[in-house]
């Protein structure tokens, strides 16, 4: 399936899984595609952005190169665009790739859609919201970049996830060991402001959130292509975000679930594929 995490059901999860037959393709001709994509979507006034780990790619050229040192299989393309386009724009932007939706799941036109080309590439559409474990809001925010989300999304998208993966901190490493945090206004900066003030409301992001960013300090070790410059520099990166979050003032609603704590679920559960 999808290398972000399934959203349906476990009974509509199974249901779509037997509809989506995969096959080996390249990753040469999984990322072009997926550049194809977000480039003929901006003719049809459509907003489609990389999420995944295409965009980690794109949006890392200096380091991507780790990616294929480390054998890392692409399997299809996830984006993200609005509920507010109509689906006949969207449908007409694929169909000119060659792409036909599925839609015999009555719950994916809400909240996402699905689209396959005669190579059994699959393209996971999400709409406004990615509803994982600690959701994110993306109104108002493709227009920050083209053609991935933008950087402090990347960042996001990864540490919400409670049961991150190896594959997960990887992606968290390139993309802290690249670029700098800034105030938003440069693409190639991730802003840290986004990061503080999301963290100084909601404890329960706060605390996936931090957690995962500790596991990164100790995936370094392990990450052995990184060289001793380059940990120090992702370590580095991860303690000012850190120092930066602790420092950021809460909010009450934030203090008040902090005394609850890990007593309660501080997190969404749904149902997990690979990423």
């Amino acid at each position: 399936m999808s290398e972000i995490e399934q959203l349906g059901t476990a009974s509509e999860n199974q249901v779509l899984a037997g509809q989506m037959e995969k096959v080996d393709l390249s990753n040469e001709y999984i990322y072009s595609q997926a550049l194809a994509i977000t480039e003929v979507a901006e003719k049809h006034s459509v907003p489609l952005r990389l999420i995944g780990a295409t965009a980690f790619i794109n949006h890392c050229p200096k380091y991507n190169h780790f990616y294929q040192e480390a054998h890392r299989k692409l399997t299809d393309v996830d984006l993200m665009t609005y509920s507010k386009i109509p689906l006949d724009k969207l449908d007409a932007a694929f169909k000119e790739l060659g792409y036909e939706p599925i839609r015999s799941l009555s719950w994916h036109s809400s909240t996402r859609d699905i689209y396959v080309n005669s190579e059994k590439l699959y393209v996971d559409v999400f709409r406004d919201v990615l509803s994982y474990c600690h959701p994110i809001s993306f109104i108002g925010r493709l227009d920050l970049d083209f053609p991935t989300i933008p950087l402090v999304d990347l960042l996001l998208e990864k540490v919400q996830i409670v049961q991150i993966n190896a594959k997960d901190l990887f992606d968290v490493v390139v993309v802290l060991l690249e670029h700098e945090f800034g105030d938003g206004r440069d693409r190639n900066t991730i802003d840290l402001k986004r990061v503080t003030e999301m963290w100084a409301n909601d404890w329960g992001f706060y605390y996936t959130g931090t957690t995962n960013l500790r596991k990164v300090l100790t995936y370094i070790n392990e990450m052995n292509m990184l060289d001793s410059t380059e940990s120090q520099r992702v370590r580095e990166q991860v303690n000012f975000l850190l120092d930066k979050v602790e420092a950021q003032p809460k909010t009450a609603r934030w203090k008040l679930r902090a005394v609850i704590g890990t007593k309660k679920r501080w997190y969404e559960e749904v149902e997990s594929v690979e990423r």
